[in-house]
């Protein structure tokens, strides 16, 4: 750091004649001055606390317990390489496509997204430098709970179907766990409660039990950001 390099750089300068001894003593301080002074120059009412933005406070409320998904296990479908299911969740009816797949660095990857969106999903680009090479996967058992699948010697994934729970192991060790907790929270997109698209498409006789703040539109520093099929958090 600039303060050891400091006190490392004193010490020998004492005593020196030379005038150029403590040149780097005086550019680490202007340099440590100029940090301190940028730090405390920075306008924190420019950026947004969780209790100023929607999705982070409506994810923060999410509590512990019974997850609402669950796999909708008449819609499994397995190949060779990965496991695709639909799951629900229960408190508002809407569906998403499960996949899980095995990879040839002896990995599982798993993907969910809305099954039947209003529109696709923003999915980030270029966040792998390529494609993921699929690895066979076998199924080692299953029952009316769960589906155990096996990848390479040593990798497994171990499926609940209710509610939805997905633990991943490299041998007999518990790597991870995938809504373990029933805290899994997925806003899909939809229409405003009462508009004539809502009612079309039935959204008006299964749909959120509460309206939460900030879900159509916020507000933050004089700028306003709407969300036409609400929030996607």
């Amino acid at each position: 750091s600039l303060l050891q390099e400091i006190s490392t750089l004193v010490p020998h300068c004492v005593g020196k004649s030379s005038p150029c001894s403590l040149l780097p003593v005086m550019h680490s301080l202007l340099l440590l001055l100029s940090l301190l002074c940028s730090v405390s120059s920075v306008d924190r009412s420019k950026f947004k606390s969780c209790d100023q933005s929607g999705f982070c406070k409506r994810c923060r409320a999410v509590q512990p317990g019974e997850s609402g998904y669950q796999v909708e296990v008449d819609t499994i479908s397995i190949t060779s390489t990965k496991l695709e299911a639909l799951l629900v969740n229960n408190n508002n009816g809407v569906k998403f496509r499960l996949d899980l797949g095995g990879q040839s660095d002896n990995t599982f990857r798993l993907k969910i997204n809305e099954a039947y969106p209003l529109k696709p999903r923003f999915e980030v680009p270029l966040v792998l430098v390529t494609q993921p090479e699929p690895a066979e996967i076998s199924v080692i058992s299953r029952d009316e709970k769960t589906i155990v699948l096996g990848l390479g010697e040593t990798s497994k994934a171990v499926l609940t179907f209710k509610p939805l729970r997905i633990d991943f192991f490299s041998g007999d060790n518990l790597v991870l766990s995938t809504n373990a907790r029933g805290m899994m929270k997925f806003e899909h997109l939809r229409y405003k409660k009462g508009s004539a698209e809502a009612v079309e498409g039935g959204e008006e006789e299964f749909g959120e039990a509460e309206e939460e703040p900030n879900m159509w539109e916020e507000s933050y520093g004089g700028h306003s950001d709407s969300k036409p099929n609400g929030p996607t958090a």
